[in-house]
């Protein structure tokens, strides 16, 4: 996954492509399991072939007897090396499990908090900045500093103009500057 697959051109975040939920640590531990079984289920094939095919020696003679016989002790070695070593790779995948689930949990909190954000992004991709949070967090120190007693007019002005400022970053529905109170108040 590459930044580029994870945002617009703009830069804004797209959280559907953050990556996570096709994180499967079950899955991995699922294969290691198998392959536990595999190599264990192979050993125990391979110890009933040695044993039912054990006795042949006292019931056939052939020129190729001593080659067969050979070949019919090797089964479960050849098995046993072969679990040790899917029991190397299962051990590996079940590590590998353990550290991913903290991983595609990091990733659930991240694509949360890019929801989160991106609803707070407008159409025009600017962050959307409520009037009431611009009112009590932004301007209002504003607000208080330009009714003090001992303020001047100059400063009143400045103050005035900065608040006017701060409120024109406020996004407006579209033709709500031609919206007027009736007359008379009703």
């Amino acid at each position: 996954m590459t930044l580029e697959q994870c945002t617009v051109p703009s830069g804004l975040i797209i959280p559907d492509n953050i990556p996570g939920p096709d994180l499967k640590p079950g899955t991995l531990e699922s294969v290691a399991d198998t392959l536990r079984t595999a190599g264990s289920t192979a050993v125990a094939h391979a110890e009933t072939a040695e044993s039912t095919w054990g006795g042949l020696p006292a019931v056939l003679e052939a020129p190729e007897g001593p080659t067969i016989y050979a070949a019919l002790g090797t089964p479960s070695t050849t098995a046993s090396t072969i679990e040790t070593k899917f029991d190397r790779v299962a051990d590996a995948l079940d590590d590998f499990a353990a550290a991913l689930g903290p991983i595609k949990d990091t990733f659930a909190v991240i694509t949360t908090d890019a929801v989160a954000f991106r609803a707070t992004i407008r159409s025009d991709e600017r962050v959307w900045v409520s009037s009431f949070v611009m009112k009590n967090d932004v301007t209002h120190a504003m607000y208080e500093e330009a009714r003090l007693p001992g303020t001047s007019p100059e400063r009143r002005l400045e103050l005035e103009l900065l608040q006017n400022a701060e409120f024109a970053k406020v996004p407006h529905a579209p033709g709500s500057a031609d919206v007027a109170p009736t007359p008379g108040g009703g």
